[in-house]
C-alpha cells in the first residue's frame, strides 16, 4: 500500500479508534497509547493492507484485541465512555440540562447491565457508525449475530427507559430482566 492510502486510512479511522480504546478502557491517556500502537501495527503491515478488502474494519479489530490485552494486563473492567454520551451544548435551560443528565444517568446504567458483548456491538453501531458487515469483522462473529445482539440491547435499553418513564424506576428496581 502507498504511504499515502496507508496514511489516508489511519486518518480517517484515527477518531474511530480513539473513541473505542477509551471506551474500552476509560481513560484518555490509555486510549491514545492504544491509537499510536495501532498507527505502529499498521504501518507495519501498510503492505498488507492493500489486499484486504476492508482495511477499517482490520484496524477496529487490532484495536480492539490491543484494548483487551490492555484490560487484562491491568485486571480492570471496562467503562462507559461519558463523552460519547454527553449532552449536547448550545445554551439549555437548567432544568433541560437536568432533565439531560438524569435521562443519560439512566442510560448509562441500562448500558451498564448488558453483556459486554452487547455493549461493544451498541457502541459500534450507535456511536461509531459501523455497519453490521464491519462489525462482525472487527468482533470476529456473524452478521446474524450482530444483528440478534443489537436487537437485545436496544430492547433492553429502550424497556429500561420506559419502565423509568413511566414508573421512575429502572429496570433493575422493578424486578423486570
Amino acid at each position: 500500500m502507498q504511504q499515502s492510502t496507508y496514511e489516508a486510512l489511519f486518518r480517517e479511522y484515527q477518531d474511530r479508534i480513539f473513541r473505542l480504546a477509551r471506551r474500552m478502557l476509560g481513560d484518555d491517556a490509555l486510549a491514545q497509547d492504544v491509537v499510536q500502537e495501532v498507527h505502529i501495527k499498521c504501518w507495519k503491515n501498510r503492505d498488507g493492507l492493500a489486499g484486504m478488502s476492508n482495511g477499517g474494519a482490520w484496524l477496529m479489530r487490532v484495536t480492539k484485541n490491543l484494548c483487551i490485552d490492555k484490560i487484562r494486563a491491568r485486571k480492570q473492567t471496562t467503562e462507559l465512555d461519558a463523552v460519547a454520551y454527553a449532552a449536547p451544548s448550545g445554551g439549555p435551560t437548567p432544568y433541560q440540562t437536568a432533565e439531560v443528565q438524569n435521562m443519560m444517568q439512566i442510560l448509562r446504567k441500562a448500558l451498564d447491565t448488558l453483556p459486554e458483548k452487547q455493549k461493544m456491538i451498541f457502541h459500534l453501531r450507535e456511536i461509531e457508525g459501523l455497519q453490521y458487515k464491519e462489525i462482525a469483522e472487527v468482533l470476529d462473529v456473524s452478521v446474524d449475530e450482530v444483528k440478534v445482539n443489537l436487537f437485545r440491547a436496544r430492547n433492553k435499553i429502550r424497556e429500561t427507559l420506559i419502565n423509568t418513564s413511566n414508573y421512575g424506576l429502572s429496570s433493575s428496581h422493578t424486578g423486570a430482566s
